[in-house]
C-alpha cells in the first residue's frame, strides 16, 4: 500500500478536521517541511485552503462541489475539461474540505 493510499484512508476515517492529518497532507506538498505551528495548516477545515492543495497538486483540474448538508453528506468531483471521463474522480465525504481531499488523493493515486 502506498504512502497516498494511506492518506486517503485517513482522510475517509475522518469526520471533521485533524490536525494531525494537515500535518501529513503539508508533507505530501513538501517532504522536507517542519511544521513550526498547525495554526495556519488547514487542509481538512478549509474548502479555500483543500482547493488550493487541488491546484498545486493537479494543475488545471476543474472540481465541481455538491453541499449535501449533515445527512446525505457532501461530494466533490475532479475532472479536466478536455477528458472529462478519463479523468473524472469523485468522493464523498462528512465534510466539503473532506471531500475534496479524498478526491485528489484518489485521482493522484491513479496517476501514480
Amino acid at each position: 500500500m502506498s504512502g497516498l493510499t494511506e492518506l486517503l484512508a485517513g482522510i475517509e476515517r475522518l469526520e471533521g478536521p485533524s490536525t494531525g492529518m494537515d500535518i501529513e497532507l503539508m508533507r505530501l506538498v513538501d517532504p522536507d517541511a517542519v511544521p513550526y505551528s498547525s495554526a495556519h495548516l488547514r487542509y481538512t477545515s478549509s474548502v479555500d485552503a483543500a482547493l488550493d492543495l487541488v491546484e498545486r497538486m493537479t494543475p488545471g483540474c476543474k472540481v465541481e462541489l455538491f453541499y449535501g448538508g449533515p445527512i446525505v453528506g457532501h461530494h466533490c468531483h475532479l475532472f479536466r475539461v478536455e477528458a472529462p471521463q478519463a479523468a473524472g474522480k469523485s468522493r464523498d465525504a462528512s465534510t466539503l474540505p473532506l471531500a475534496i481531499l479524498a478526491a485528489l488523493l484518489k485521482a493522484m493515486i491513479d496517476h501514480e
